[in-house]
């Protein structure tokens, strides 16, 4: 093999003989027979070897030049729908943002989000539901300051659960003794809460017992032939139900017998049956508005006549949502529109509509709302996934929000060696094989970025039959076990490969007595340095667990697969810093933060399998040894919550480090020997650039680049960037229409690089800016969408600026979207799974459309 065709890897073993020089790179490696045979029949000296080494890696550092990706759209993971909202506080409007307020967002499958508002949305947890267990109501309950926030659900069944957000498992269920449950709400003013049901029934439970106490209180008067299909409350004793017969109904808490005490009916439709009231809400003065099957939202007074009547949507309206004022309502439903509706005239309490606009690609089943003086939040979702997030007050004038359907904690999982992708959903297991990128006889890759079906084979698939949703799943490196866990249980597997040439994996359960009722909260697999001889034991595979309780568990593979007694082994965590206490806000009481706000949210393994990093959601951070298990270091506590976290290891001019990104878009790298910052975090961290440091949607991922240790990638759900954290970032400057941030699917950012000579930093001399197309030109992409890294610019003429030096320190692209994962799959060759949108509703009832003359 000419010395010149050969493509160089980091870990490189030569011998060299008159005719060939032989590389090892993981792929083909020689044995020591052949090595030592080769080293004794060499006609070249040594030296000589070594220099035709050295020749060989410049020449084909120079030669590699394209970032292949494949890029995969054949992953069928698909969300489920979003059915509910409940913030967890009601706005004051004098008053700031309570420290502790969440966002709750019920699905269809049963799941239950828990979202921060704060610092642009962060998505902190989620309560795993489990089979037939839509979640169709959500309600919390903050009448009690001395307790935590308390959350409630429903769904289409006659029990009430209440739940622990701390350990995602449910704490009390309490049947209602009536028909399924359809609407429920929460005493703003005491602790009760009040459902309505399928049989027309309306029971109050009394929660005054304090967590996981539910007892039945009292039931009102029953709706004759009817469901109760929404509720509110209006003061301190009056219920407001919306009903299936056409009516509203007003019950009285302080009558004997929670008399009702009004009925206030709504228009039907010829041949349409009876009206549908979906949805309710009481504004301070004591209006009530209503919105129903007929598309019409109805404005009623406080002695319960009807004021206005507005028949805009052209289908049902299945939700409604005000501000803190009281001056403006929202309504939304099938039609996908979202209506805005004003007081135009104070004295007479005149409402008009005064702005419709089009967010959602399908049904909107729900809207919540949140505003006070220093924030304001108009939060939609529904059918196609997707949370929109607006303002109230600048309904029409500003630009909305949307937060991806794909979240920002991935379900998918890498083995880089073996080249599998895994990704689980709630009940089942896939896992896919990707084809090696082919070589020309020259020995380079094959231009590949799309990986179509061909490209990629499913070789695995699995479905459980346990009731709980799987909270994770993780895929060993070398591709021989998987792991996967709900709330209640750890399954692992072993995955062998079919004999007689067939593709495909065959799998064997492994049966963990320790396991069987170990709840789940993460999952990874570390692959620990062994000291046999084979290559299964040079290479010890260990499984962590973080569970619900927020203990750490690891399991030897090994030791568990050879049956030994001590597989199993629990890390005790050190004290945790007390996080900062709470200040009150404009006079706020203060309340207790919710349960979870302590729990880890990230576990994060070094590729060499010397550290794991446990993060919570108090920002502390935790390195531990996996060598020396139980040894650890403590880093200072991150600035603002973590969204992804990677170690380097491995590298040439610096020691181990560990690099995070928080969720205001800064990266910090610490030094795991001093536990300090690094100088690059210090000095240039706060220079990154605006294009990364404006981005709204979080980092999920990051990774360093195995062909070069001092590129980090990162990536979010609609961007993918790279930062070398070897140079200097430039000082931030504004470019013209920057304030206006572009997302073509074409648009990339460039940042020139200061020079980086002997490991320090160095000033290049300025040059003339280019523009954005200019720089968009110097990117090269062919027909099949490759990122090719361009470097063909001549640098200068003496030879000071090098082809290193000139590559570029930050780099950006939005032409990935919305993404489930990137990752290395070797030196050059990455993998960006992603999901579109209208892909995810291709399984849906197809979405509400009127047809109209002349379209």
């Amino acid at each position: 093999m000419p010395a010149e065709d050969i493509e160089m890897t980091d870990a490189v073993l030569v011998a060299a003989t008159s005719a060939e020089v032989v590389v090892a790179n993981g792929k083909r490696k020689p044995s020591g027979a052949q090595i030592k045979k080769a080293r004794k029949e060499a006609l070249l000296t040594e030296e000589e070897i070594e220099k035709a080494l050295e020749q060989t890696k410049h020449r084909v550092h120079r030669r590699k030049k394209n970032l292949h990706i494949h890029r995969c759209r054949f992953v069928d993971w698909t969300p489920s729908t979003i059915t509910t909202l409940a913030f967890s506080h009601r706005g004051k409007g004098h008053g700031g943002i309570p420290q502790g307020l969440r966002l709750a967002v019920g699905r269809a499958n049963g799941d239950i989000d828990i979202w921060n508002p704060k610092l642009e949305w962060v998505h902190e947890t989620t309560l795993k539901g489990g089979e037939n267990r839509s979640i169709e109501g959500l309600a919390w309950s903050t009448a009690d300051p001395s307790s935590p926030p308390r959350l409630f659900s429903i769904g289409f069944s006659t029990y009430i659960t209440e739940w622990d957000l701390q350990t995602g498992r449910a704490i009390a269920n309490l049947d209602c003794s009536a028909g399924a449950i359809w609407s429920i709400v929460a005493d703003p003013h005491s602790p009760q809460l009040v459902v309505g049901c399928d049989d027309g029934s309306i029971v109050v439970i009394d929660i005054s017992g304090g967590p996981g106490v539910m007892e039945y209180a009292r039931g009102l008067s029953k709706v004759e032939k009817g469901r109760v299909l929404s509720l509110a409350w209006k003061g301190k004793s009056q219920i407001v139900g919306g009903c299936s017969d056409s009516a509203l109904r007003v019950w009285d808490l302080e009558a004997p017998q929670g008399q009702m005490r009004t009925k206030m009916k709504v228009e039907t439709v010829a041949g349409a049956g009876a009206t549908l009231v979906w949805a309710v809400k009481v504004l301070h003065d004591g209006t009530i508005v209503s919105g129903d099957s007929t598309g019409a939202v109805k404005f009623w007074d406080k002695h319960y006549s009807l004021k206005q009547s507005f028949r805009l949507h052209d289908a049902d309206v299945l939700t409604l949502a005000e501000n803190e004022a009281g001056n403006s309502v929202f309504s939304a439903g099938v039609d996908r529109k979202t209506i805005c509706y004003r007081v135009v005239n104070p004295t007479l309490g005149k409402w008009a509509d005064v702005a419709s606009r089009r967010f959602h690609e399908h049904d909107v089943r729900a809207m919540a709302s949140f505003d006070c003086k220093t924030k304001e939040f108009l939060v939609s979702a529904g059918v196609d996934r997707s949370i929109v997030v607006n303002s109230m007050s600048r309904f029409m004038q500003t630009n909305h929000r949307t937060l991806p359907a794909v979240g920002q904690k991935s379900v998918m999982a890498v083995a880089r060696k073996a080249r599998l992708m895994m990704t689980w959903t709630d009940r089942g297991v896939k896992v896919w094989k990707l084809h090696k990128l082919k070589t020309s006889r020259e020995g380079k890759l094959a231009p590949i970025v799309t990986a179509p079906q061909d490209e990629a084979k499913l070789v695995l698939k699995m479905t459980f039959k346990n009731e709980e949703n799987l909270i994770a799943g993780t895929i060993s490196p070398d591709g021989r076990w998987i792991a996967v866990g709900t709330v209640n249980e750890t399954k692992v597997f072993r995955l062998v490969p079919k004999k007689g040439g067939k593709s495909g994996y065959a799998v064997m359960k492994i049966d963990v007595p320790e396991l069987k009722e170990q709840g789940v909260h993460l999952l990874s697999f570390a692959q620990t340095k062994g000291s046999g001889e084979s290559e299964e034991t040079q290479s010890t595979p260990r499984l962590l667990i973080v569970t619900p309780d927020n203990e750490i568990v690891g399991v030897d593979m090994l030791a568990l697969e050879e049956g030994a007694g001590d597989a199993v082994e629990e890390l005790e965590r050190p004290p945790v810093p007390a996080p900062a206490p709470q200040v009150p806000v404009d006079g706020e009481i203060v309340r207790k933060m919710p349960t979870h706000t302590e729990n880890i949210s990230h576990i994060t393994v070094s590729l060499d399998g010397s550290y794991f990093a446990i993060i919570d959601l108090a920002q502390n951070i935790t390195i531990y040894s996996l060598s020396k298990w139980g040894s650890f270091i403590q880093l200072p506590r991150a600035p603002a919550p973590v969204t992804a976290a990677t170690f380097r290891t491995g590298a040439k001019d610096v020691g181990p480090t560990f690099v995070i990104t928080t969720a205001d878009m800064k990266v910090l790298e610490y030094d795991l020997a001093t536990a300090s910052l690094t100088e690059w975090s210090r000095t240039q961290a706060p220079n990154l650039p605006e294009d990364f440091t404006i981005l709204r949607d979080k980092c999920v991922g990051m990774f360093f680049d195995p062909a070069d240790r001092r590129t980090c990638w990162l990536w979010g759900a609609a961007w993918l960037a790279h930062i070398k954290m070897h140079v200097e970032m430039p000082k931030p400057t504004m470019r013209p229409g920057q304030a206006k941030r572009k997302i073509d699917d074409e648009q990339e950012s460039f940042h020139q690089p200061q020079p980086v000579t002997n490991g320090k930093l160095k000033r290049s001399k300025k040059k003339e800016a280019k523009s954005v197309n200019a720089q968009l030109l110097e990117r090269r992409q062919d027909a099949n969408g490759d990122v090719e890294m361009d470097d063909s610019n001549e640098g200068e003429v003496d030879g000071v600026v090098s082809r290193e030096e000139r590559e570029k320190p930050f780099w950006i692209t939005y032409k990935y979207r919305p993404m489930l994962t990137v990752d290395a799959l070797a030196p050059g060759e990455f993998v960006v799974v992603e999901r579109p949108v209208f892909d995810m509703l291709e399984s849906e009832v197809a979405r509400f459309h009127r047809h109209e003359y002349g379209q």
